[in-house]
């Protein structure tokens, strides 16, 4: 890669995506967002990022240009990129959906997954994690869980099942 790619949140109505190149210089903006944009991913030809504001996932072309929205109704921190494919919690949808980076119909990658935070790829697996309060009267009591799932399909695998901690990060 060439380049250095971020979302800027900006102040009210001044987000947007840019870049600069490794060796220095300017700093480039490849589309505006009074949207809040974040949590950047890049393939060979496209930056997604989701806007805050809207609750959608949106792509520009690296090299700037109009942003196309790519998913509506997806939470902004939980989402990752995988080939040809977005993995990412919604709003209006239980379990981990899944579509193609191109558009077209969601389905439900992963029906049981009960995930609350992020979610990432690697080497064939989706990553999410779970927190909830196995007792609602008290927030001090919490837990933490966290799972993996074949992108090939095949049941969640439990990885870490631990009362009493928040995950960070």
């Amino acid at each position: 890669a060439t380049h250095v790619y971020w979302a800027n949140w900006g102040g009210y109505g001044e987000g947007s995506i840019q870049r600069i190149a490794k060796l220095g210089g300017s700093a480039e903006v490849l589309a505006r967002s009074a949207n809040r944009p974040d949590s950047l991913a890049l393939d060979q030809e496209h930056a997604y990022f989701a806007e805050r504001v809207l609750g959608t996932l949106s792509r520009v072309p690296l090299a700037g240009g109009e942003p196309e929205q790519v998913v509506d109704s997806v939470n902004d921190l939980a989402w990752a990129l995988a080939d040809e494919t977005i993995y990412f919690l919604s709003y209006s949808s239980e379990g981990i959906q899944g579509m193609s980076k191109h558009g077209g119909d969601r389905q439900t990658a992963i029906p049981s997954a009960k995930a609350s935070g992020q979610v990432y790829v690697h080497s064939g697996y989706v990553y999410w994690s779970e927190q909830f309060f196995p007792n609602p009267s008290s927030f001090d009591d919490h837990s933490l869980r966290l799972w993996r799932a074949a992108l090939a399909g095949g049941q969640p695998e439990l990885l870490v099942n631990e009362p009493g901690s928040i995950l960070s990060g």
